[in-house]
């Protein structure tokens, strides 16, 4: 069915339910009432049972509807989430930086580097594995970054 589930058809579908009717969903979306109409129909058609129940000039959610709405807010959710947790990401507001280094060099990190790092970037979780030189080259010669 998700193929079936065009994008604009489920934006005028959500906003005839925000709105309550077909006209004030046809104002807000700035388009002619019969197109808006024609497009949940062709919802209603796709889905293969009806989405609204007409009620004098204003229409109401059959369960369909309701289920395709609570889907649809999740969604929305979910997306918002998703762009919100990248947006993070890219601003080197969240995420995990894997660090090796000889135990010479721990100071120098420390008072250098990481500790300026830390306090700019609090989201940030540093692991530190400290190794000999030959240690280090070992690991990462044959680890592999995680994935996911």
């Amino acid at each position: 069915m998700d193929d079936k589930l065009e994008a604009r058809r489920l934006r005028y579908f959500m906003q005839v339910l925000e709105c309550g009717s077909v006209l004030g969903a046809a104002a807000v979306l700035g388009m002619d009432a019969s197109a808006v109409s024609r497009a949940v129909s062709l919802l209603e058609e796709e889905c293969g049972m009806q989405l609204f129940e007409r009620r004098g000039r204003g229409i109401a959610p059959t369960e369909a509807g309701e289920l395709l709405a609570v889907y649809l807010r999740r969604q929305q959710s979910e997306r918002h989430n998703l762009l919100a947790r990248m947006d993070s990401i890219r601003k080197i507001e969240s995420g995990h930086v894997d660090l090796m280094a000889g135990e010479g060099y721990v100071n120098w990190l420390m008072q250098d580097c990481l500790c300026d790092f830390m306090h700019a970037h609090p989201g940030i979780r540093i692991s530190l594995d400290l190794g000999s030189t030959d240690h280090i080259a070992h690991h990462t010669l044959t680890e592999r970054p995680p994935t996911g």
